[in-house]
């Protein structure tokens, strides 16, 4: 369902019947100018446009556990190109088994860029170039599939546990294209956080963590770590590498569209931060530990935020019961909601938490909402 941000109805559409009893946990949402686009079962990538409700199938393939799982879909900066891992090892699921990266266009033209290991990668601004790691080394290829070009040298690379050599991770480019960040990962499983030119030269150790994003001005970039079971978010200004602002007991969720406004969550509930992370407002509350806060999401014009309020925790508990799957055993594990039927509210806010509106309410549903 669709609503506007006052909360009135605009539109509805039947994306799925009868299939996973309508379990839409699978499916994602992502902006496309006026449409949207759902990919189910990590195979099919279908576009629908909510003006005027037609919808078309992008690619999809026939879905078969562990032999053609897709995941890490996105939308190009420009919304040119969709963009996703292929999982092509027949056997088992391991997170550094060789994959495929490819692209497409909106009309379905598809294109194989690369083999990729590891979990992600990223888009420059301009769409002209794609950062991605392969076999513990990061790599940098032009868009069209051409020049592709290893940044790194990192000759420890490990591809099954127990880890016992290096991986270099998860790099992302700065608005210019000027620097990489990205992550070391190494066998005491300390990620690190490392930034170096778009060139590959002159890498230095930022700190442990991981999850970070650029701020518009390509000087400073946030990421989050752990120390003594505590969620620490720090800025860091490319001028002062080694001078951190930390702010404490703060979790990085989401970078605006315009880079410039961030949602953090903290024991209390959700807050947004605005001026390189100097002023904090409060947008949530848990409840004291008696609510779910879900999918917490900045508008294209970063303006707004929605987010959506389940009165019930999740929890969950695993069994030593378990099933073959193609001759590998895997363990039970089931999660519920601490109440049965919990009700989902739906809410927007301005992004300083100032006139909150509710627009939808229902039962729980596994399905997230997205802005269009």
């Amino acid at each position: 369902s669709i609503f506007n941000k006052k909360g009135k109805f605009e539109q509805k559409f039947e994306l799925l019947n009868n299939i996973f009893n309508n379990n839409f946990s699978s499916i994602k949402v992502k902006k496309v100018f006026d449409k949207f686009l759902v990919s189910y079962q990590y195979a099919n990538f279908t576009l629908f446009d909510y003006k005027n409700g037609l919808k078309r199938k992008i690619f999809e393939e026939p879905y078969n556990l562990y032999s053609n799982i897709f995941y890490s879909d996105k939308i190009s900066p420009k919304n040119n190109f969709i963009s996703f891992i292929k999982y092509v090892n027949k056997d088992y699921y391991e997170e550094y088994d060789k994959k495929e990266l490819f692209i497409t266009d909106l009309k379905g033209s598809l294109k194989k860029l690369s083999d990729i290991t590891g979990f992600d990668y990223s888009w420059s601004d301009d769409e002209e170039k794609v950062l991605f790691s392969f076999e513990g080394n990061i790599y940098v290829i032009n868009s069209d599939g051409t020049n592709k070009i290893k940044l790194t040298d990192n000759k420890n690379y490990f591809s099954r546990y127990p880890k016992e050599g290096v991986n270099l991770i998860n790099p992302v480019f700065s608005p210019n294209r000027s620097y990489i960040i990205y992550t070391k990962q190494n066998k005491d499983n300390k990620p690190e956080v490392y930034l170096m030119y778009f060139d590959g030269t002159h890498p230095i150790k930022i700190g442990y963590g991981g999850y970070y994003q650029w701020f518009s001005d390509s000087e400073n970039f946030i990421y989050t770590r752990m120390s003594d079971s505590e969620y620490i978010t720090s800025i860091v200004n490319l001028n002062e590498p080694t001078k951190i602002n930390n702010i404490e007991n703060l979790f990085f969720e989401e970078m605006s569209p315009d880079r410039e406004k961030i949602i953090c969550h903290n024991k209390d509930g959700i807050v947004t931060l605005t001026g390189l992370g100097k002023s904090q407002h409060f947008i949530e509350s848990y409840n004291n530990n008696k609510f779910t806060i879900e999918t917490p999401i900045i508008s294209p014009d970063s303006k707004k935020i929605a987010y959506k309020v389940i009165d019930s925790l999740y929890v969950g508990w695993c069994t030593a019961a378990s099933i073959k799957v193609q001759s590998k055993s895997y363990g039970l594990c089931e999660q519920h909601w601490d109440i049965e039927n919990p009700t989902a509210t739906l809410y927007v806010s301005d992004i300083d938490g100032k006139n909150k509106i509710k627009i939808a309410e229902t039962q729980k549903a596994e399905n997230n909402s997205y802005w269009d």
